[in-house]
């Protein structure tokens, strides 16, 4: 057993060996996408293209499932010290489910602190990097606490999406305003509040453009290039990703880091085919 563990849910996009570090754990507790009767468990074995394919084909309702506070506190036992990342509590009800847990695990004598991420995907990585070199720094509980919430704040989302119907049907977006984006071919950048719901940025015709003012919008808000570590998350969109890397490289070369990550399960529902994430 660790005395540090980091324990993330599915959203995250990470696998489990992300770390490789032997003296900090790390653990992943999947989320759940219900098509019709079927039930894919967002785990490394998932495929992303069956999982997508059967909601094409199911004219049945779909939906997620955030981890159990169950599956949650056994992650958490596993360690003395627990840190947990979720995706934003405006968009499930992992958090709470964590929460829970964690009340749980402290009257068994850990220590827990979970923390929303207001984001999703890129940003919750960020946040496990984070708190990966805090850990290693040997930082103190506490300060460690709360550093991360200063870190969390400062953290930025972007996101264009192909497809919203996941979104509207579970409550995400509100529908008329998807209906009018659909109507006139409207291809939106969107971003994370600092509640972490979600907003539209702007409205753009054409996924070119789009692109190219996303790439403004991520300079815009980096205040040191040389330091900024990028994250592109998205759904089978490896080539427009790409494109994405690239431009941003050409527009600021003293960037220091940008990183591509297929989505996992839970962020590919929600997603969709073609949806890119930016994370910074």
């Amino acid at each position: 057993m660790t005395k540090y563990q980091i324990v993330s849910d599915s959203s995250c996009d990470l696998s489990a060996n992300y770390l490789e570090d032997k003296d900090i754990g790390f653990q992943i507790v999947p989320f759940v996408v219900q098509v019709g009767e079927r039930a894919f468990a967002d785990t490394p074995d998932l495929s992303v293209d069956e999982m997508l394919d059967a909601i094409d084909a199911s004219g049945a309702k779909t939906g997620s499932a955030c981890p159990s506070p169950e599956a949650y506190y056994q992650a958490m036992m596993q360690s003395e010290v627990s840190f947990v990342v979720t995706i934003s509590s405006g968009l499930s009800g992992s958090y709470n489910s964590a929460c829970v847990a964690r009340d749980m695990a402290i009257a068994q004598g850990k220590r827990v602190y979970v923390i929303d991420s207001k984001a999703t995907c890129g940003v919750q990585i960020l946040i496990i990097d984070e708190l990966a070199r805090l850990i290693r720094a040997g930082y103190e509980y506490e300060r460690i606490c709360q550093e991360i919430e200063t870190f969390c704040s400062q953290r930025k989302l972007l996101f264009v999406l192909r497809n919203f119907d996941n979104l509207i049907r579970n409550g995400r977006i509100l529908k008329i305003v998807a209906k009018v984006i659909s109507a006139l071919n409207i291809c939106p950048i969107c971003a994370k509040t600092e509640q972490g719901t979600i907003e539209i940025r702007e409205k753009l015709i054409g996924i070119k453009k789009t692109l190219k003012r996303l790439v403004t919008l991520v300079g815009e808000n980096i205040r040191n290039f040389a330091a900024a570590d990028i994250i592109i998350n998205h759904c089978q969109a490896s080539e427009e990703a790409e494109q994405l890397e690239h431009q941003i490289k050409s527009s600021f070369p003293e960037i220091g880091k940008v990183r591509i990550i297929p989505m996992r399960g839970l962020a590919s529902y929600y997603a969709q085919r073609k949806g890119l994430i930016v994370s910074f």
